[in-house]
Formats: C-alpha cells, sequence, structure tokens
C-alpha cells in the first residue's frame, strides 16, 4: 500500500498487479491472446463507465490496461479518479467491480459490445489506409521497430481479426483477464488532497473490508435496438446550387434546413458533418454560467429514450459521435463518420433536436467533476490562464472562463433545459457535410433526418444587446494572480486591444505580425536570455463582438524572471513599433503559414470550419478564396504600421500569474 498526499491534486487511486516481465515473440497468436485481454479492460472499464455516468458514483472516472514496462515487468492496472471526501468508497468500489469481473466473467452481451466496436475501428482503418499521413506512418514504423513488433498493414490485421472471431468467446476473454490478475497480490495507490492519519492502514482496511462484502453476477441485458429513424415523410429540396470554384453544392430543404455539401478524397471513408443553429454564447439565460454548463450537460442527458450509457450499447459498432458546444454565435453538433454510417449519426442528431432527455445525471456528472476540473486548473499557471484571464480579458464576462462549485450548484436541469429549448425546436438549421460521400447518399441521409422535421423558424434574433464585450483598461502594473503548483514556476502575459474581424485582409496582416513577433521573442527569451523554452502567441478577432480583438504574447518563467520578461517584451514590441522588422523575418514568418494554407486545402477539417455557418455569412467564401492571395500580398510596411498603431505599452493590459505566497 502507497499513499501520497498534495492539497491540490486529484484523488487517485490505482490497483496494480506486477509479475516479472514474460519476453514473447510477436506473432499472429500472441497478439491473438493479448487481444483476448483488451477485451476484458473494455469490458471492466465499461462497467465503471456505466457506474459514473449514474453522476452519483464515488467514482468520477476509472479503466483498466495491461501493459509491459520498459521490458522488465507486466502489469495489469485500474486507474481511478475519485471524490476526495468519498474515497474509502471509492476504493470498495474498484475492488468489488475487479472482483466481480474476477468471480463472475463477464457477460454475452458485454462481450459482443465490445467486439463490434473493435471489428468497426478495424474496418475502417483499412478503409482510410490509403490517406493516412506520412508523419503517421513514419511514427508507426519506428514504434513498431522499437518494440520489436512486425510492421502490418490495416487490412491484414482486418483479416486476421475475422478468421478468429470464432474464438473470441467469453470464457476465452474471461481466462485472459484472470490471468492477468490472479497468482500475485495487488498493489494499492492513493494520491490524495486529504490528510489521512495513519494512511496506509486505511488504505488496507478499506480494501480488505469491502472484500468481505459478496458480489453477485452481472445481468446479461441482451442486445438493445436505437429507438429513432423514423421522422416523418422525408424532406424535399426546394433550391440547389453549385459553386464549381470551390467545389460545393449547397441545397435547402422545404423546412428551411439548408445544407452546404463538399465532397473531398482526402481521407477514404471519412465525412465530417457538423450542425449549427441558434445564436449560442448570444442567447438570453436565467442564470450565470448557464452556457457553459449546458456544453457539458447536454449530450450526457441522454435522449428521451436512451441515457447516455445506453446509447453507447445500442449504437456499438457504429463510427459516430455527439459532440455538441455552444460557441460564440451558435449551437453546434460535430462528428467524423463513415458513409456507411452517416444516416445513423444524422439520426442521432436529429433525435437531440427532437426528444432530448434532460436527466439530472448529466448534471450530476458535471457537478463532481467541476471540483478537480478546477482543482487541476489552478495548479499551473496555465491553467488559471484557461479558469480565470480568459474571462478577466473580456472584462469579466461570465460566458467565459470555468464556474465554480457555487455557480455551478446554483444550476439545474430546468435552467438548462430553458436556454436551449428555443432553439433546438425552432432556430433555423444549418448543416455542413465534408468528406468521402456521393452526394446523392448525402441528400439521402439529410433528407430523411433533418430534411423530414417540422418547419423551421426563417430567421433568429441577433441579440444585439448581448454582443457587447469590452477589453479590459489599460494597467501600469500587472494584475496579479496565484497558482498552486511549484513555488518556482510563474507567467507573464501581455495583451494588446486591436480590432474585430470585418476586414478579413487586415485580421491576416495581424497574423502574419503575430508570427513575426513570435520568431522575435523565440530568439531572445529562449535562445538569448534562456528565459523559456517556448513563448506563447496569439492574436483574437472576433466575428461576433464588434471592435473586439487582441494580440497577445507571454512566457512560461521562473519567478525571479518576471520583471526581466516584462523588459523584454516592451523592448521587441517597441522593435516593431519602430520598423526593425527584416525581409528574413517576415519570410520566416509568412513560408510556414502559406505552407498550412497548402495543406488546408487538402484537409477535410480546415474545409469544414471555413464553410461551416456560410448559409448565413455568404461572404466566408469569399475569405476561401483570397486566404492565400491575403498572405503572399501583405507587406513589411504594413505590419509596421499595424504595430506602431497597436502595440503602444501604454495600451496594454498585463496579468503576472505567480505561486501562492508569492508577492
Amino acid at each position: 500500500v502507497g499513499y501520497f498526499n498534495d492539497p491540490e491534486i486529484y484523488t487517485i487511486f490505482s490497483v496494480d498487479a506486477v509479475r516479472p516481465h514474460e519476453e514473447r515473440l510477436d506473432t499472429v497468436e500472441a497478439r491473438f491472446e493479448n487481444n483476448l485481454a483488451n477485451l476484458g479492460d473494455a469490458i471492466l472499464s465499461r462497467r465503471f463507465a456505466t457506474l459514473t455516468s449514474s453522476g452519483t458514483s464515488p467514482l468520477i472516472q476509472a479503466s483498466a490496461t495491461h501493459t509491459s514496462d520498459f521490458g522488465l515487468a507486466d502489469r495489469a492496472s485500474i486507474l481511478s479518479i475519485a471524490r476526495p471526501d468519498r474515497w474509502e468508497e471509492a476504493v470498495a468500489t474498484v475492488e468489488q467491480e475487479l472482483r466481480r469481473a474476477l468471480e463472475h466473467g463477464f457477460t454475452g452481451a458485454e462481450l459482443a459490445e465490445q467486439i463490434a466496436n473493435q471489428h468497426t475501428a478495424l474496418r475502417d482503418a483499412a478503409e482510410q489506409a490509403g490517406t493516412r499521413s506520412s508523419p503517421q506512418l513514419a511514427d508507426r514504423i519506428w514504434s513498431n521497430w522499437r518494440a520489436d513488433q512486425v510492421l502490418t498493414t490495416p487490412q491484414s490485421t482486418l483479416e486476421r481479426f475475422e478468421a478468429a472471431m470464432d474464438r473470441i468467446t467469453v470464457e476465452a476473454v474471461n481466462a485472459a483477464f484472470r490471468e492477468q490478475w490472479e497468482g500475485v497480490e495487488p498493489l494499492l495507490f492513493l494520491a490524495s488532497p486529504l490528510v489521512i492519519e495513519d494512511a496506509e492502514t486505511a488504505i488496507r482496511t478499506a480494501w480488505t473490508e469491502s472484500a468481505q462484502q459478496p458480489v453477485e453476477a452481472p445481468v446479461d441485458t441482451g442486445v438493445q435496438t436505437f429507438a429513432y429513424g423514423d421522422f416523418g415523410p422525408a424532406g424535399e429540396i426546394v433550391e440547389r446550387s453549385e459553386i464549381d470554384d470551390l467545389g460545393l453544392v449547397r441545397l435547402r430543404f422545404e423546412n428551411g434546413v439548408r445544407a452546404t455539401f463538399k465532397q473531398t478524397d482526402f481521407e477514404d471513408g471519412t465525412v465530417r458533418v457538423r450542425l449549427d443553429f441558434g445564436r449560442g454564447e448570444l442567447e438570453p439565460r436565467g442564470v450565470p454560467a448557464v452556457d457553459i454548463v449546458a456544453g457539458s450537460v447536454f449530450t450526457a442527458a441522454g435522449l428521451g429514450e436512451h441515457t447516455e450509457d445506453e446509447l453507447s450499447r445500442v449504437l456499438a459498432g457504429r463510427n459516430i459521435g455527439n459532440g455538441f458546444g455552444v460557441s460564440d454565435d451558435s449551437f453546434r453538433f460535430s462528428a467524423s463518420t463513415t458513409p456507411g454510417d452517416l444516416r445513423i449519426q444524422l439520426d442521432l442528431f436529429t433525435a437531440y433536436l427532437t426528444d432530448p432527455g434532460w436527466r439530472q445525471e448529466g448534471l450530476d456528472q458535471f457537478r463532481a467533476v467541476i471540483p478537480e476540473i478546477r482543482r487541476n486548473l489552478f495548479s499551473s499557471p496555465s491553467g488559471v490562464m484557461q479558469a480565470e484571464v480568459s474571462r478577466l480579458v473580456r472584462s469579466g464576462d461570465l460566458r467565459y472562463g470555468i464556474p465554480d462549485e457555487e455557480q455551478v450548484a446554483a444550476i439545474d436541469m430546468a435552467d438548462v433545459q430553458g436556454f436551449l429549448s428555443p432553439a433546438l425546436e425552432r432556430a433555423p438549421i444549418e448543416v455542413t457535410i465534408v468528406g468521402d460521400v456521393s452526394e446523392e447518399e448525402a441528400v439521402s441521409a439529410l433528407a430523411a433526418t433533418l430534411g423530414a422535421l417540422p418547419t423551421r423558424a426563417e430567421d433568429w434574433p441577433d441579440y444585439d444587446e448581448a454582443r457587447d464585450i469590452v477589453f479590459p483598461d489599460p494597467v501600469d502594473t500587472p494584475v496579479v494572480l496565484h497558482h498552486n503548483g511549484p513555488d518556482y514556476q510563474a507567467m507573464a502575459n501581455v495583451y494588446w486591444p486591436t480590432f474585430d474581424d470585418s476586414e478579413p485582409r487586415r485580421t491576416r496582416a495581424l497574423a502574419l505580425l503575430r508570427a513575426v513577433f513570435d520568431l522575435k521573442l523565440t530568439d531572445r527569451l529562449r535562445e538569448q536570455d534562456g528565459f523559456t523554452y517556448s513563448a506563447i502567441s496569439g492574436e483574437t478577432a472576433s466575428d461576433v463582438y464588434p471592435d473586439f480583438g487582441y494580440l497577445y504574447v507571454g512566457a512560461d518563467v521562473r519567478v525571479e524572471n518576471v520583471a526581466a520578461t516584462y523588459a523584454a517584451i516592451d523592448e521587441l514590441a517597441a522593435d516593431l513599433v519602430s520598423g526593425e522588422i527584416s525581409e528574413d523575418e517576415l519570410l520566416r514568418a509568412r513560408r510556414p503559414l502559406l505552407e498550412q494554407i497548402e495543406n488546408a486545402f487538402e484537409s477535410n477539417s480546415a474545409w469544414m470550419s471555413w464553410l461551416a455557418g456560410s448559409w448565413a455569412s455568404p461572404e466566408r467564401l469569399d475569405r476561401v478564396r483570397a486566404i492565400q492571395s491575403d498572405y503572399e500580398s501583405v507587406t513589411r510596411q504594413e505590419l509596421v504600421d499595424l504595430a506602431a498603431e497597436y502595440l503602444q505599452p501604454e495600451r496594454s493590459w498585463r496579468v503576472t500569474i505567480l505561486p501562492q505566497e508569492t508577492e
């Protein structure tokens, strides 16, 4: 038994079964036997996921794995994150679920779910092998060589799996899982923010007392089916147009749903889907931070006919996703799927629009994890940036940052429902589909799902009153925040207010100026002064909030170097203002951006980001057309003029992040 205490860490409980490493050649049979153990790990991890999805478990997260450590030891492990004040219950839960698996084994339904997921993943990998990237292949070759393994193709892996499927039985998986755990004493380890008296005895007692409690065999739930798929008569297309230079098809259904479709061959067998509706962060809210909470709990609350946990079971073997988010100006669903699963992917999105679950367990999960998220964020300067500075740089706007426990506790599921329901039920829908699928297949899937919905509203409020975000006033002395991590870590950050995204070429010039600044920061702060390995920089030009934007630079440094870091940043900014930008620096900054753009034109994800929202904002298409020429044509003098206008020290807002107890 081991124990570690630190007030700023997660509560982590792990169980390991460790034995001397047994060297085995990389053979077909060795891989088959290892995969049996993988399936056992996956089923136990799935059981833990079912427990944590309730929002009432002492566990926040848990998973089972097995591995070889440096060729010295073979290790079976369960790693869990627990609620701090319920660590003893968490120890008992892990002990009992592990023992339940060892004593009673797994069920046929559990194994069928994991086989379906694994088979789908292997099949999709084989179908998509032709468009793997060179870096992916290089990494695979290197890792196989280093581990003394044979480099195999995705197709051959699929063929071996299918050839051996009749040997993947519950009995075989049970035996492989037990082999990982039986015959050695477990090693228990608890890391906790709580001071526990005689901790090792307390941990051992929690484990041994749990071991005296009987555990029942799991119930075989059998096969369940997805309850959604019939949304009424297929919708009719009333408008179709083509945009030849960008390779787009634009569609409008009779119910008002609008779609942008681009067929590509960049990723074999991959289709990306995004659905935008409503105004996102701009929508009226009854309580502060409900938008942040809604983005995390909506899909966790499941559907009317299925909990989130049940969805994982009924959709096993399907390559689909249920990403949901609240962006600056829309609610959005997003996923990557396959041509064969595009219809059920759209079935799922349409089900969330028409029959969301609104279950309390979705909110309970978030309430359980938010204290640990904040604990982790405040353990480092970069975490404080995410939790606090993103809000402060918008003058305290509560739509940004990470809410605290009190704010989350003040929100109930009725608040989330009230925030989302109007847009879910009535707001115009814009869907974007990019990837390896034909127009006929895309239209068929859309017509039977989103196109079959009742008529949507023709327009939606702009909520101009919610578009007012103000950059904070300049400061003579940096604002000081604190983190709870190592006492030598600090961060110096400078923000200069700039402009919004209403003039695309100016926005791109700002991005190029930021890239030049980044080169100077690296040369100075890393190469010359040795303050940091990598300076940080970025720029924001909002297309939602008028006149809001900024250029940002910062650096992780030691406490004693904070003042010198600010001095260096000011000196470099002054150099830019005075015109000290060489042609070499401009070339070094511009070339990577142009290479990124060239690669982006053969990237489904880039096209998705460019095209989504282009029905509501058609000018986005012209931005795509001009992106390369804009970056190519920005001159050195334009960068100097931008720097002179915006990078004056008296205009900046600064924040220093120091360890606790540091002046």
